[in-house]
């Protein structure tokens, strides 16, 4: 992840992101995601953000309900466009 740049970033931070929920770290998983989006928001890539989104989702959905339906909601809208 320290090397990659610009699309291969934002995968490479969802990838770990996904390995870390995979492992049981959430608070990791979820700072991996919220990169993930914010990379993608700076770069303008926006291939992987309904991804991100419903993997926000899942990490809240036990947590935060309400959040993981809007995440959700937001993931659906992305994925329509």
């Amino acid at each position: 992840v320290a090397v990659a740049t610009g699309w291969h970033l934002v995968a490479a931070l969802l990838a770990r992101a996904r390995v870390a929920m995979a492992q049981g770290l959430q608070e990791e998983a979820e700072c991996d995601a919220h990169e993930a989006l914010s990379c993608a928001k700076k770069t303008g890539i926006h291939l992987h953000v309904p991804d991100i989104l419903e993997l926000l989702a899942d990490l809240s959905g036990a947590t935060d309900s309400q959040r993981a339906v809007r995440l959700l909601a937001a993931t659906d809208a992305s994925r329509s466009r």
